[in-house]
């Protein structure tokens, strides 16, 4: 097929071209890979490209930039090696155009540029896909491309949510892409600029009412944003909230197990590193299960309310395309039990050519049902072909992967003209914290930690 690109994908790539240093902030569906491919063949075009290293998510490394490379005539010429696996050592030795990599293979990189001039290195433009892994400046894989960026002169950010969790999400992906031009290099002088203390316990960091504005005024040199809605002719979006009762055993349990929750966090023993721990059983035991051990081996199922929801919801469809997304390995246990086993799920783990076979039956509309772990098809996949109803047995906390969840069916290529997203919800339990923090567009440790404080100490059961 050949590519027509449009106006805004000329203007993005563009911006590219003359912002070195820049990050180019699409929504899902307005083609951002498209538009670093053909940024790609513009450099080579003249004559200085020396190759593109592309760091991105496993499934995107193998599932979306290839698909790309390969469905699109003007791409063809473009040759691609993916880094990964036990061959990586050969491949790496071979010349390419565009050289694709996990952010855990960040070390054996550096291993292999270790005291090897800059000049004979194969890349010269780096991209980083899904930048927002990069959003901890301290964790390991953010300090590795890190020294590798600051030998690059060319970087570009790519992301359809550069802030899921809040304006400080920005701070790490720019000084990778900027060395803190644009921030500063240091995270604590930059929240103290634009941040202040509050939530429960003043554990969280709001934004100050001037720093919208002003964190948007630092961007414009060297970020171009863009929302799906602005471009694109996209369906209707219903949200349905669907309250659910928990049974009263399992009520008993999760109480007694929130007393215990609640007492910590008057004794001051809830830290925001733990309190997604701690309240994780709480969750788990409202969706219907629970982790006996630590390393979630052995678990118990307590109670089928989410499961039989879902079982209503499907039958309510009569056969029309549905994708039940759920997080533990229990969920799916319960599950499988309520609608049988054989219906095809993609989960952790699971391999890159299994994942495209599921894929592709889906959009080509044999698979009536698919389960999908949150956190395994929120990117990576387009899954707007088929249904146009995502059932949500388990609320994920993060924004990010609440977002990208909904976006693998609501975006460019949906025929349907409405897109029905169906969130169920245990009554009075954490939950409920939970999808407040999502509807505060937030999601994050602090905001969470934030919300249980006022769920337990406002809402006692």
């Amino acid at each position: 097929m050949k590519r027509i690109p449009k106006k805004f994908h000329v203007r993005a790539e563009s911006f590219l071209y003359d912002n070195e240093e820049s990050g180019a902030f699409l929504e899902p569906g307005l083609g951002k890979t498209g538009v670093s491919l053909n940024l790609i063949k513009r450099l080579k075009r003249e004559g200085t490209f020396k190759g593109a290293l592309v760091i991105a998510p496993l499934r995107p490394c193998y599932l979306v930039w290839p698909k790309e490379l390969r469905k699109w005539d003007q791409f063809k010429s473009l040759s691609y090696t993916i880094l990964h696996g036990p061959q990586k050592d050969e491949k790496f030795t071979r010349k390419r155009d565009i050289f694709l990599m996990n952010p855990e293979g960040l070390e054996w990189l550096l291993d292999q540029l270790y005291g090897v001039p800059r000049s004979k290195w194969p890349f010269n433009v780096l991209i980083v896909d899904e930048s927002t892994k990069f959003k901890h400046p301290r964790s390991k894989r953010s300090q590795n491309l890190k020294t590798i960026a600051k030998k690059i002169s060319r970087k570009h950010l790519l992301t359809g949510t550069p802030a899921p969790q809040g304006l400080r999400d920005l701070f790490g992906q720019y000084l990778i892409m900027d060395g803190g031009k644009t921030f500063g290099t240091e995270k604590g002088a930059f929240e103290k600029r634009y941040f202040y203390k509050s939530g429960y316990m003043g554990k969280e960091l709001k934004p100050l009412p001037r720093a919208a504005k002003e964190i948007k005024k630092a961007m414009e040199p060297s970020a171009i944003t863009m929302r799906a809605e602005d471009y694109l002719e996209l369906p209707e979006l219903i949200i349905n909230r669907i309250d659910i009762e928990l049974p009263p055993k399992a009520r008993e349990a999760y109480n007694k197990l929130e007393k215990e929750l609640l007492l910590k966090f008057e004794e001051g023993k809830v830290t925001i590193a733990n309190a997604g721990v701690l309240s994780s059983k709480c969750r788990q035991i409202a969706c219907g299960g629970v982790y006996l051990d630590s390393e979630e081996r052995e678990w118990k199922n307590l109670h089928d309310a989410k499961t039989e929801a879902c079982f209503d919801l499907v039958e309510q469809l009569q056969g029309n395309p549905a994708l039940l997304a759920y997080e533990f390995r229990h969920d799916l246990d319960r599950l499988e039990k309520t609608f049988g086993k054989g219906i095809p799920a993609i989960r952790s783990r699971m391999s890159m050519q299994r994942t495209k076979q599921v894929e592709d039956k889906w959009n080509r509309g044999e698979i009536p049902l698919l389960f999908g772990q949150h956190t395994s098809i929120a990117l990576g996949l387009n899954l707007q072909e088929s249904g146009n109803t995502l059932i949500i047995h388990t609320l994920p906390w993060s924004y990010e992967t609440y977002y990208q969840l909904i976006r693998r069916i609501y975006r460019q290529g949906q025929q349907n003209k409405k897109v029905f997203v169906h969130i169920l919800i245990a009554k009075k339990t954490v939950e409920e914290a939970v999808w407040k923090s999502l509807v505060e567009n937030q999601g994050t440790h602090e905001s969470l930690y934030a919300a249980l404080g006022e769920h337990l100490v406002g809402e006692p059961t």
